[in-house]
C-alpha cells in the first residue's frame, strides 16, 4: 500500500510479536468497546492484541480502509512486524472504566499503535501523519508473507479531490464505497 507527500525524519518505534486475540471489526463509536486514540476520526475499527514471550505488548487499532486491508489478515498466530513513526505509538494509559478485574485494565496496561488511512490521521492531527510506515504480517502453516507500507513522496497524492471527497461524502452525494473507492484512487492505493 503506497500513499504519497513529504515528510520529516521521524524516529521509529519497532514492534514484533503474535497476535493472540482479535476484536472483530466495529463501528468506532461503539458502546463499552476499547475502540483506540483515533475512534473519534473514524467509521469504524478493528484491533489485536499482540503478545512477545506470553506477555501483551500492544493492541494495534487499524481504521477504516486499514482495518479492511489488514482485518483478514491479522488472525490469531500470525506474527506482526511494524515499524512506525514513535508518535503512533500510544504509551499505556488509564481508561475512564477501567478497574483492575475488567479485560480493558489488562489491555490499556499495553501500549496502543494505531494505522489508519492519512486523511484519518491528518483530521485526528496525528504527528507525522505523512511519514513512512511498514506492517508486515506472516502467517504460519505456509500462509506467506504480506507486506504494507506507505512511501511518502513516491506516489504524489491528490489533496484537491481529497477534500472534494470528503464534502461529497459528507453531503450525501456519494455513498461509502463511492468515498471508499474514490479515496484509494486519490491517495495513489493500489
Amino acid at each position: 500500500m503506497s500513499g504519497g507527500g513529504t515528510a520529516a525524519a521521524a524516529s521509529q518505534t519497532r514492534v514484533v510479536g503474535v497476535v493472540q486475540s482479535k476484536f472483530a471489526m466495529r463501528s468506532t463509536n461503539t458502546e463499552n468497546e476499547d475502540n483506540g486514540p483515533l475512534a473519534g476520526h473514524a467509521r469504524f475499527v478493528m484491533s489485536v492484541d499482540v503478545r512477545r514471550d506470553d506477555k501483551l505488548i500492544v493492541t494495534i487499532y487499524a481504521y477504516d480502509e486499514m482495518a479492511e486491508e489488514l482485518g483478514p489478515r491479522l488472525l490469531p498466530g500470525a506474527l506482526v512486524k511494524l515499524a512506525v513513526p514513535s508518535p503512533w505509538f500510544k504509551p499505556p494509559q488509564p481508561h475512564p472504566r477501567m478497574v483492575e478485574e475488567d479485560e480493558l485494565y489488562f489491555r490499556r496496561r499495553a501500549g496502543a499503535v494505531v494505522l489508519a488511512p492519512l486523511d484519518v490521521r491528518e483530521e485526528a492531527r496525528l504527528e507525522h501523519a505523512i511519514a513512512p510506515w511498514n506492517c508486515r504480517v506472516e502467517r504460519g502453516g505456509g500462509g506467506g508473507r504480506l507486506t504494507y507500507s506507505y512511501l511518502p513522496g513516491a506516489y504524489p497524492f491528490d489533496d484537491d479531490a481529497l477534500r472534494t471527497l470528503k464534502r461529497l461524502h459528507d453531503d450525501g452525494v456519494i455513498d461509502d464505497d463511492e468515498f471508499r473507492q474514490g479515496k484509494k484512487k486519490a491517495l495513489g492505493i493500489r
